[in-house]
């Protein structure tokens, strides 16, 4: 009677072991990474990416407005009626361009890329052409060489500024006022081409 219940005692004691040793035993095997945590992992990084990414967008889409808000600021709010010939200039990238040969009525298409549409034509500055502005506002034969050669009486400076040279175009307005012609200007934003149209109407100036 003893030896049988002696061998119950002994064997609820060793189921109670048993457990307990087994769960001892998984605690001690090392930790590893579940697939949902390198998931959520991967996940952390891919937004971490995309936020920087938006950063640096946000950061571009700022400087741009800061750039038209200049313009808008520049600009004079009164207009005026002239009887006269326009001269384009162009000022894009640092640079001048002229969509007018000097030596001809011809477009300058070593300078320009030239599309026409009808009485529309079209013209883009080759970011590898023109001359850079403020050599051309120094040098003897630029910007006040160029003003000298042009009829005043007969013919006003048109500006296409593009929003990359806006600091620029202060002292090539002074050139050009100084000189004693009537301007004008207009606002282009990056890609833009500059439109001309025969027979548009009446020149304005400020």
């Amino acid at each position: 009677m003893c030896n049988a219940f002696g061998g119950i005692i002994f064997i609820t004691f060793m189921v109670v072991l048993v457990p307990k040793g087994s769960k001892q035993s998984s605690m001690d095997k090392p930790e590893h990474d579940s697939p949902a945590e390198s998931v959520a992992l991967e996940c952390e990084e891919d937004l971490k990416a995309k936020a920087e990414a938006l950063e640096l967008e946000l950061a571009s889409r700022q400087r741009e407005r800061a750039s038209q808000a200049e313009i808008r600021y520049a600009r004079l709010p009164r207009l005026r009626e002239v009887n006269k010939g326009m001269y384009f200039l162009v000022l894009s990238g640092g640079k001048a361009y002229l969509p007018m040969r000097a030596d001809s009525a011809e477009y300058n298409t070593a300078d320009f890329t030239v599309a026409r549409n009808g009485a529309t034509v079209s013209c883009t500055p080759i970011p590898e052409r023109g001359t850079e502005i403020a050599a051309w506002l120094a040098e003897p034969d630029g910007l006040r060489a160029l003003l000298t050669g042009l009829p005043r009486d007969r013919v006003m400076i048109h500006v296409a500024l593009y929003s990359d040279s806006v600091s620029l175009f202060a002292k090539v307005r002074a050139a050009i006022t100084d000189a004693g012609f009537d301007y004008n200007w207009t606002p282009l934003a990056k890609g833009d081409a500059l439109k001309l149209t025969t027979g548009s109407g009446p020149a304005e100036a400020q």
